[in-house]
């Protein structure tokens, strides 16, 4: 029961962590040479469900460019992004999901070099 127990509670904790890694990375940076515009609505909608999906599969790939592309196919099996008009939706959220995948790799190997 505590393995169980604490398999879930690592689980939680991942999922807590790519969330906040999630809002981060959306929100929109106010000074610097990254600096963009704030998401729309619809964008935060469609923002929130993508990470819904990177929540229930965040194991990184050896890259972020892996990692992403491993999310973006994540979410188009599930329909976020997929069909005629999807390249709207990853013209937009493509960059935020592999800067994602960028700082969850980052926390991962943080995390890894903290436990030793």
């Amino acid at each position: 029961m505590t393995a169980a127990h604490d398999k879930r509670s690592e689980a939680l904790k991942e999922a807590a962590v790519l969330r906040s890694l999630a809002d981060a990375v959306a929100s929109p940076v106010v000074a610097g040479r990254k600096s963009r515009r704030a998401l729309t609505g619809k964008q935060r909608s469609q923002w929130q469900k993508i990470v819904e999906v990177v929540m229930n599969n965040p194991v990184p790939v050896s890259t972020s460019q892996g990692t992403a592309d491993w999310w973006r196919a994540d979410c188009k099996a599930v329909g976020i992004g997929a069909g005629l008009l999807g390249w709207f939706v990853w013209n937009w959220a493509f960059p935020l999901l592999l800067e994602l995948a960028k700082l969850w790799i980052e926390s991962r190997n943080q995390g890894r070099v903290s436990e030793r």
